[in-house]
């Protein structure tokens, strides 16, 4: 009989990231210390790409504007609170 491939451990877990997350985590990073400084009407795209250390065409192959990575950041804010539930639930029963 075949065998099963062993289910995945926690994938959140994962140690190594891989350079396009680190990278998309660099510029929530950016994005966010620019909102909270200067606020949203001050966001730019280029701002962004100069606080995260990136050039404009490498910030420009993950978002088309600073919309996508308001819109990005906020999917993952509500995604990182439902797992982070999930999670909690998980450890009470252990």
């Amino acid at each position: 009989a075949m065998l099963s491939p062993a289910p995945p451990e926690n994938p959140r877990r994962a140690p190594i990231q891989s350079r396009a997350q680190l990278t998309v985590s660099a510029i929530f990073e950016a994005t966010a210390q620019i909102v909270d400084s200067e606020g949203v009407e001050a966001l730019s795209t280029n701002k962004v790409a100069k606080k995260a250390g990136f050039s404009i065409g490498t910030l420009y192959q993950y978002f088309r504007s600073k919309e996508a990575i308001i819109a990005a950041m906020s999917q993952r804010a509500q995604r990182d609170l439902r797992s982070e539930e999930h999670t909690s639930e998980l450890q009470s029963h252990s």
